[in-house]
């Protein structure tokens, strides 16, 4: 009995200094949890605008936002720059239309678009649009471009269909692209209808300091000679 109880002594006193043990080690520092400082959200990419929306603070045209092929002007280059008010800047051109054309709404990359009356026996009215690129443009590139819009009469290739002369008398030098043949589109933006037998198109090019501007006229044959003198000459007197 002594000897239990010696033993249980023991334990009793081994008991406390493991306790005091268990408790030296609790009195250790608290760790800290030190606060993460969350990584910069990098900007997000600007959003893409569909052709023809107005600018916005950090977007982008789709149409800018697409490499350009070789050769293509910047895309500021390819309309007229805003003044002021709304109203696109002329850059100097002043083209006075025959009070019977009517003004038409513009249309992208179109600074302006007239209707012109019909001659007899047309069934459809004629149409004339003014745009304006880089200067640097190669000439022969819109020729081939405007040849694609027509089955060319006789199936002759465009350099032989198209007629590029000079425009005499003019502020800046100026050339006429002349294309007969049948249209491929009822709208040089819409899709692609029955083929129109019988249609000209016109295209002066106006070549400015830095611009260069396109006026196209594109119509059924007869209304086209009925208009092409007063056409040549509001275009001869741009200054």
């Amino acid at each position: 009995m002594k000897k239990f109880a010696m033993f249980s002594a023991m334990g009793a006193t081994l008991a406390v200094a493991a306790l005091t043990v268990g408790c030296k080690k609790d009195e250790s520092p608290t760790a800290v949890a030190v606060p993460t400082v969350a990584a910069e959200t990098p900007p997000a990419a600007p959003a893409e605008l569909p052709p023809g929306h107005p600018a916005l603070p950090g977007a982008v045209t789709a149409a800018a936002a697409q490499p350009m092929p070789a050769g293509h002007p910047p895309i500021g280059d390819m309309a007229p720059s805003p003044v002021p008010g709304g109203a696109p800047s002329t850059d100097g051109l002043a083209f006075a239309t025959p009070a019977e054309w009517q003004p038409k709404p513009a249309r992208t990359m179109l600074w302006k678009v007239f209707g012109v009356p019909k001659a007899d026996g047309d069934t459809e009215d004629g149409e004339v649009t003014i745009s304006s690129l880089a200067a640097n443009i190669p000439l022969t590139a819109n020729v081939e471009r405007w040849c694609g819009q027509f089955e060319l009469e006789g199936g002759k290739p465009c350099q032989e269909a198209a007629q590029i002369r000079d425009l005499p008398g003019t502020a800046f030098p100026t050339k006429i692209v002349e294309i007969a043949g049948g249209l491929k589109s009822a709208s040089m933006t819409g899709p692609a209808g029955a083929v129109k037998a019988g249609w000209r198109m016109l295209v002066v090019e106006v070549t400015m300091p830095g611009k260069a501007w396109y006026l196209k006229f594109t119509g059924p044959a007869k209304t086209v000679a009925k208009w092409q003198d007063a056409y040549l000459k509001a275009a001869a007197a741009i200054k």
